[in-house]
């Protein structure tokens, strides 16, 4: 086999550029998972202060409406920000409860929304808690 240094340096090319293909991709996933560690505890304790105030409000509605649906909005936007951050299973289920949040803010602020509302949030503060229990297991 008869090789010129012309096709050797062609071929070492083509693996040299391989190669930093596929460490710009692990560069970014990694910094991905950095960037989730950092911030997906932070977003899950203001969920679940939201959460825990649009309780407070759900006691008294009549008179915190207002103040049931502003939670309602950001809460909302909490969990679009987690889904954006996330992959897979995981951001298909928070954006399952992102569209049921628009949905029930759409059909207007009445208590059996919120608290339907409500419900929703328990569960993506439940699944929130699952994915930074597994992070703390991934390598």
């Amino acid at each position: 086999m008869n090789l010129s240094l012309g096709l050797i340096a062609d071929i070492a090319s083509l693996i040299g550029l391989a190669i930093t293909a596929f460490t710009l991709f692990r560069v970014s996933e990694i910094r991905k998972e950095f960037l989730l560690r950092a911030r997906l505890p932070r977003l899950g304790q203001r969920l679940e202060e939201l959460r825990a105030t649009l309780n407070e409000d759900l006691g008294t509605y009549a008179t915190s409406k207002h103040s049931a649906e502003e939670k309602i909005e950001r809460a909302l936007s909490v969990v679009e920000s987690i889904s954006r951050k996330l992959n897979g299973a995981d951001r298909e289920k928070f954006k399952k409860i992102s569209i049921n949040l628009k949905r029930e803010l759409s059909n207007g602020p009445t208590e059996q929304s919120a608290r339907r509302c409500h419900l929703e949030l328990a569960h993506a503060t439940e699944n929130l808690s699952d994915i930074l229990e597994s992070l703390q297991w991934r390598t």
